[in-house]
Parts: C-alpha cells; sequence; structure tokens
C-alpha cells in the first residue's frame, strides 16, 4: 500500500482500477499552470494582439482563441461545481495546492496512472516537492523552458520528473534565424 509514503515518479504504480469490458484504461491527469493573470487578459495589450478574436472574428476558421480569464471562468461553471465548495480565487496562491492533493488521493485510489504539471514556475516546484506525497511524474513546458530554464530542468531531473514538450516544431519553424540547425533538419 502507498498511502502517506512519500513516492517518486520510478516509484510502483498501483494497479488501474479503470476498467472497460477486458481494456484498461489508464488516465494521466495534468495540473495546469497554477496562476490567474485577469489583469493581462483584461489588457489593451491583450485585446489588441493577435491572440484575442473578437466575437465578430471568432467564427472565422483561422481566427485565434481568445483566452478568457479566471473570473469568467468561474463565472461559466455549472452551478453543480459551484456547489462543491469555495471558489480557488479567494485563495489563489493556494488553490493549486488544493488540486494537486485531490490528484494524490485519485493517484493513490488508482484512478490516475500518473501525475502531471504544465508550465509551473521553479518556485512553484519547489513548493509542490516540499508539500506532495507523490512527486510529479511528468512535467509539460514549452522547448523554451527546456532550453533556457537551467534551475527548473535540473529540479525536474534531480526528482526524476519527465519533461514533456509541447510545441517543438512551432518554435523550430518560427525561429529559423534562432536555431537554423534544427531548421533545417525538421
Amino acid at each position: 500500500d502507498t498511502r502517506g509514503k512519500k513516492l517518486s515518479p520510478s516509484s510502483s504504480y498501483p494497479s488501474p482500477n479503470n476498467r472497460i469490458g477486458s481494456t484498461s484504461i489508464l488516465v494521466h491527469a495534468i495540473l495546469q499552470y497554477p496562476r490567474c493573470y485577469d489583469t493581462l487578459f483584461q489588457s489593451q495589450t491583450y485585446l489588441s494582439s493577435q491572440s484575442y478574436s473578437s466575437s465578430s472574428s471568432s467564427s472565422s476558421s483561422t481566427a485565434n482563441t481568445r483566452h478568457t480569464s479566471c473570473l469568467e471562468e468561474e463565472e461559466s461553471l455549472d452551478s453543480t461545481i459551484h456547489a462543491t465548495g469555495p471558489s480557488p480565487l479567494l485563495d489563489k496562491d493556494n488553490a493549486w495546492k488544493r488540486s494537486y492533493r485531490a490528484l494524490e488521493e485519485l493517484y493513490h485510489h488508482g484512478t490516475l496512472e500518473s501525475i502531471g504539471v504544465a508550465n509551473f514556475e521553479t518556485k512553484d516546484m519547489e513548493e509542490l516537492y516540499d508539500f506532495a506525497t507523490v512527486g510529479p511524474h511528468i512535467y509539460q513546458g514549452s522547448l523554451r523552458t527546456l532550453m533556457t530554464e537551467r534551475d527548473l530542468v535540473e529540479g525536474l531531473v534531480k526528482h526524476g520528473v519527465h519533461f514533456q514538450c509541447y510545441d517543438t516544431v512551432s518554435v523550430i519553424l518560427g525561429g529559423r534565424e534562432v536555431v537554423p540547425r534544427a531548421y533545417d533538419r525538421l
């Protein structure tokens, strides 16, 4: 039994309880970046950027995705979700820790095969290493993070966390002048 023991990602996985017929379903969950940037998403810089799609252009197949603010996301949730507890916006610095604890419970129960985090900063990862009973198995981040955030990457290696890159091709294609050898090989 792994309950209550500090585990590293290389520790044995519990057997998954998820089955459809004779097929096992392995669920891997990733907790997204733990910060809200409402001021960014309301700024004139963002509203005039290519990342923002106005409602009149959102029907275009080439329109970019407009990111919502944390408040907009919270307000759009179903009432049954609101009934489960207080808003994470009331404690923005610690809400992600409660979410991670919930993922740990699902992992210990055998519902999850692994836990991951995405786009956490070095200080967030250090906090996570200090309080987690199950270290994250996967860190999902950009190629730029892998190439420029030495302390973060060293911490991931030290703790046995696998790095999963989500934008390798786009960064290389967009950086012909910066990474010409990678661009030529691609």
